[in-house]
């Protein structure tokens, strides 16, 4: 449940989920992430954190130079598999890092129903979340710009019926394959 993560973020709130490792997120992404915070003000961003604390010095800065409300940004250390997988199953939104995104990460978060929002890159490293969705027919989630990627969040992060709706959509999906 949330609240066995309180000791990184509150439970309250929408929550937006990027475990990728800090260096897929492209300081591109950072401004994705700064425009969810202003378009949703109950966003909680959970980021993967780093053990290195002068990493997570500079992830704070970046955001700090770019404006964002960093008091909605919280950095989570790596986490045993059991407590990833639970992770993604509580997080409203998985959001794919930009430029590089997820491979391992969006097949783990649709296996629990995640919800994975893209924006595929013209290369292989971020087009695997795009890969996949064009593989079980599903397309709501793939955005075609940095700012239909903030609406496509921000819409799934506070419209709780529609994110139900697309969770479901994606479980179905896999309860059909196996």
């Amino acid at each position: 449940t949330r609240s066995d993560f309180v000791e990184y973020c509150p439970s309250d709130g929408n929550w937006y989920l990027c475990m990728q490792k800090p260096f897929k997120r492209h300081p591109e992404f950072d401004h994705i992430i700064k425009a969810i915070l202003e378009k949703d003000q109950n966003a909680r961003v959970l980021l993967h954190g780093d053990n290195r604390q002068y990493i997570i010095k500079i992830m704070i800065d970046r955001f700090i130079h770019i404006g964002a409300d960093i008091t909605r940004i919280h950095f989570i250390p790596v986490q045993p598999h059991f407590r990833l997988m639970g992770l993604y199953m509580i997080s409203d939104i998985i959001l794919d890092s930009y430029y590089a995104g997820g491979c391992t990460t969006t097949r783990e978060a649709f296996e629990v129903g995640g919800i994975v929002v893209t924006l595929p890159t013209d290369y292989l490293g971020g087009r695997w979340t795009y890969a996949y969705y064009n593989i079980i027919g599903i397309h709501d989630m793939i955005a075609k710009t940095k700012e239909e990627y903030v609406d496509i969040a921000v819409e799934l992060g506070t419209n709780k019926e529609y994110n139900k709706e697309m969770k479901m959509k994606i479980l179905r999906v896999q309860c059909s394959e196996n």
